[in-house]
């Protein structure tokens, strides 16, 4: 397994962490995550316009949440855009498709179970949950 999946995966996880029990990000987590993930997107072999297309799910999510009056929280965005720093946009995409497939999955559940539509689920569990998900299907097919 490449070693950027993994930072990926142990930055996501301490996020889901925090985000469970506070519903936020850890800042100085976060902040340690991005500069090194930004040291390691301009010394190493990637070309401007994949780090850019990296970054375009997390502005994307950081939009999302802006136009829905916070019903995205800014620190998935964040998450997301942090991740990019790490994976290419392809890997992003997995992730983040994953993440939203799986948290579709269990706002359905919740929804059938309880019936309200109020309910407001930790997202970066989720896209820790599809990263683990792209890292075991890259092992798997060896790719």
């Amino acid at each position: 397994m490449q070693p950027e999946w993994i930072a990926a995966g142990i930055f996501l996880l301490g996020n889901s962490v925090r985000d469970i029990r506070k519903k936020e990000i850890a800042p100085v987590f976060t902040v340690v995550f991005f500069l090194f993930g930004l040291m390691i997107s301009v010394t190493g072999e990637r070309s401007p316009a994949d780090a850019a297309a990296a970054l375009m799910p997390g502005a994307g999510f950081l939009a999302a949440g802006l136009l829905s009056g916070g019903a995205v929280g800014p620190g998935d965005g964040i998450a997301l855009a942090v991740t990019g720093l790490y994976l290419p946009a392809a890997g992003v995409a997995e992730v983040c498709f994953l993440g939203v497939l799986f948290s579709a999955c269990a706002a359905g559940i919740l929804f059938i179970k309880n019936r309200r539509g109020k309910d407001r689920l930790p997202f970066l569990p989720f896209l820790f949950a599809g990263c683990l998900a792209a890292m075991a299907g890259k092992a798997l097919t060896g790719s």
